[in-house]
């Protein structure tokens, strides 16, 4: 399991996280409040051509962020943690800021009918964004598959 924490301001709104996976693989992504209150977080999932493959706002109870989805091809995906708007709904006072605990999980698609079932295995771990100057993580290399299916079908 992948988890980091991380904080959102009105001079650092948004954080990019990376990581490698392959087409069908399965993840999960929650985004939590650890302010006691005072973040609202969104979720962005997106490919390596940056389209927005899901999103989600309210989807961990509260208002906290969570989305389960599919992987439609193998490469290198992102996580933008961000905020709802720039003060927190309802009260245009109290600034959408705060301390947020981000956790990636997954499960790993069968590779082939011979293949060991996947249950519940961690997909790839979160890194941390490179803060000053919002450049993505330098790609690290993906793990070696274990059948003869080639990572791109």
């Amino acid at each position: 399991m992948g988890t980091t924490q991380g904080s959102l301001s009105n001079t650092t709104w948004f954080r990019v996280y990376r990581f490698d996976a392959y087409a069908g693989d399965s993840v999960t992504i929650d985004m939590d409040d650890a302010s006691g209150g005072n973040l609202d977080p969104y979720l962005f999932l997106l490919d390596e051509a940056e389209n927005v493959i899901a999103s989600d706002d309210d989807g961990g109870g509260t208002y906290n962020a969570s989305l389960v989805t599919g992987l439609p091809q193998t490469g290198t995906y992102y996580i933008v943690a961000t905020r709802f708007m720039l003060n927190l709904p309802g009260d245009e006072t109290t600034p959408n800021e705060g301390p947020f605990t981000l956790r990636l999980t997954g499960s790993r698609a069968p590779t082939s009918q011979t293949a060991a079932a996947a249950t519940a295995r961690v997909v790839a771990a979160v890194v941390p964004p490179l803060p000053s100057r919002g450049e993505f993580p330098a790609r690290q290399p993906r793990p070696t598959p274990t059948s003869t299916r080639s990572p791109t079908s």
